[in-house]
């Protein structure tokens, strides 16, 4: 929807007020620094890559007022929400998908002369390495005819690495490394526009690493660890590895130590860093995929789940468990029976925050995260990865017998 002039005064307001605020406490707090740069005028598309929760905070101290694009999550948190929505309005996308809802805001705000800023990523990165825009991005921002400016942080996945239950203070750094004017992009096609940001907001953690060294200072380094690895490199089990402190165990007795520089060390420890481990399970998961059929090897108990309606509102469901193969999700619970979906109709899934997952099914959405008891066990990625191993498959026309039988079955 169009805002009125008295919103985007009072928007304007909150902005620079909290900017004004938080400054110098946020610059110091994370180590963070940014290179003034001469921009254009409003309006324009700010397009960064994502690695850290604290990222529209740091954007917003950097760039002049401007509105962001926010996932779904953010508009069911209550008081929360109403505060943003009141004083920054963001404009609500939901994980996983293009939304055209989304689009028309953008193009309207724009229309207003009000900046925006997008993560085209659509999520924050899973293993310290920039994603790849969502593929409607170029499209998007060539249709805008604004320009567009692209912005890259450095340091950020270490300072607030996704999995972790704390942040760390090292270094972090952010720069606008391009500025495309719409005469530029309207010579390009959406795919090459695409590869463009892709190259200018690449960023890979650990690469940066090993070149600067700059240690990540905090306590429970690797507490949450088990959020994000799933695999273990020694027995080759799901789901047997915890961490305690600075310290990351699976049952079979291996054992790891994460130092304050995101290295695993450690007697007899394959991977030297998070993202060589994960780069590693997610192979192995795609080979349990294909040797796999019809057995559930993946599951999980004591979850919340809840159905997000078309208000943002959410509605818990009475099941608890979580099951996949390469044919069917099933919901189930000890008193609720089940209902079991085929594959196919799946046609969205994103991970949320540090481990909430969002699986889109035709046109439902449904949340689902782990309860207190089970928050430590509860492990979001596998599904995700898993997910996409089928969609890939789909996409290159490889039919391996995945997808069969009926959705939404009542049992």
């Amino acid at each position: 929807m169009y805002l009125t002039e008295k919103q985007i005064k009072r928007h304007k307001r909150a902005y620079n007020f909290l900017k004004w605020l938080l400054r110098g406490w946020v610059c110091h707090k994370f180590a963070y620094s940014f290179e003034p740069a001469h921009l254009p005028e409003a309006p324009y598309i700010v397009l960064a890559n994502h690695n850290a929760e604290l990222d529209p905070l740091l954007l917003g101290l950097t760039f002049p007022h401007t509105y962001y694009v926010a996932s779904e999550h953010l508009f069911n948190k209550g008081l929360l929400t109403k505060l943003l929505v009141r004083y920054f309005a963001p404009i609500p996308r939901m994980k996983g998908r293009a939304d055209a809802a989304t689009v028309l805001d953008i193009r309207r705000r724009l229309l207003q002369g009000c900046n925006i800023g997008i993560f085209p990523e659509g999520n924050r990165s899973l293993d310290g390495r920039t994603m790849r825009p969502h593929p409607s991005t170029g499209a998007l921002v060539r249709s805008c005819k604004v320009p567009v400016v692209t912005f890259k942080f450095t340091g950020a996945y270490l300072t607030s690495p996704r999995w972790s239950l704390s942040l760390r203070k090292g270094q972090m750094t952010g720069q606008v490394v391009n500025i495309y004017y719409p005469e530029q992009l309207q010579s390009l096609t959406a795919d090459e526009i695409n590869e463009i940001i892709y190259a200018d907001i690449y960023e890979d953690a650990y690469q940066t690493q090993f070149e600067e060294m700059t240690p990540y200072i905090g306590n429970n380094l690797a507490a949450g660890l088990e959020t994000a690895l799933f695999l273990c490199p020694s027995c080759k089990q799901i789901g047997r590895m915890r961490s305690d402190g600075d310290y990351f165990r699976c049952e079979c007795g291996m054992n790891t130590k994460y130092n304050q520089y995101g290295y695993f060390t450690g007697d007899n420890i394959r991977f030297k860093n998070y993202t060589e481990w994960y780069t590693w399970q997610v192979e192995e998961l795609k080979k349990y995929a294909y040797d796999t059929y019809t057995r559930f090897f993946i599951s999980d108990s004591g979850l919340m789940i809840f159905k997000i309606n078309k208000s943002h509102s959410r509605e818990r469901l009475r099941f608890t468990d979580i099951k996949i193969n390469r044919q069917q999700l099933v919901f189930s619970g000890k008193n609720s029976g089940n209902v079991t979906f085929d594959c196919s109709t799946i046609t969205g899934m994103s991970i949320y925050g540090r481990n909430s997952i969002v699986i889109e099914i035709k046109q439902d959405y449904y949340e689902l995260k782990a309860d207190k008891k089970h928050s430590h066990s509860f492990n979001a990625r596998k599904y995700l990865h898993l997910y996409d191993f089928i969609k890939c498959d789909t996409i290159r026309g490889q039919d391996y017998g995945l997808f069969s039988g009926q959705q939404g079955i009542m049992a």
